[in-house]
């Protein structure tokens, strides 16, 4: 009785095996998979030019200008090497979420607009001491994008801190 179970799967397996769908599946399954962990990456990752973002400060000292002067001062990788963000510093002093409600209107957050920024960068005195930057954008999902505006703002947070605290 085994015996005639086994031999029923066998040739059950060796039916299904031998179909095109099952060959052609084995082996451009393995291929979809790959491409679809590799393509939003390579995507997520293209440099596509010269970045326009507003940096809203509502700092009550001159960090904002400093981080202002350091994304201007970035610098794009490869062969096109130029600067890579062109950034607009809009003074927020007390009213942070109005100017930045004013603001998302002409990001690519709500509709895209040849004139408009990018991204907007909120920086308040709690930025400073929390250690983090709110960032508003298309964008986001940019690991790159991302991991660069972070490159660029940790050190400057940083010496913001030392000198609050008094340290040279």
């Amino acid at each position: 009785m085994l015996h005639k179970t086994w031999s029923v799967i066998r040739r059950e397996f060796v039916e299904r095996v031998r179909t095109k769908a099952f060959i052609i599946s084995t082996v451009l399954g393995p291929v979809f998979f790959g491409a679809m962990a590799i393509v939003p990456g390579y995507l997520m990752s293209r440099d596509t030019g010269v970045k326009r973002i507003a940096v809203v400060d509502a700092s009550g000292n001159e960090f904002g200008q400093k981080l202002t002067s350091g994304l201007k001062a970035a610098q794009r990788r490869g062969e096109d090497a130029g600067s890579r963000y062109e950034v607009t510093r809009v003074a927020a002093a007390g009213r942070l979420l109005d100017v930045r409600d004013s603001l998302v209107k002409m990001t690519g957050l709500s509709k895209r607009q040849d004139s408009g920024f990018e991204g907007l960068l909120l920086v308040s005195d709690s930025s400073v001491t929390s250690g983090k930057l709110q960032y508003l954008g298309a964008n986001v999902g940019s690991f790159d994008d991302m991991g660069e505006l972070e490159r660029i703002a940790r050190p400057l947070i940083i010496a913001e801190r030392l000198a609050a605290m008094g340290v040279d």
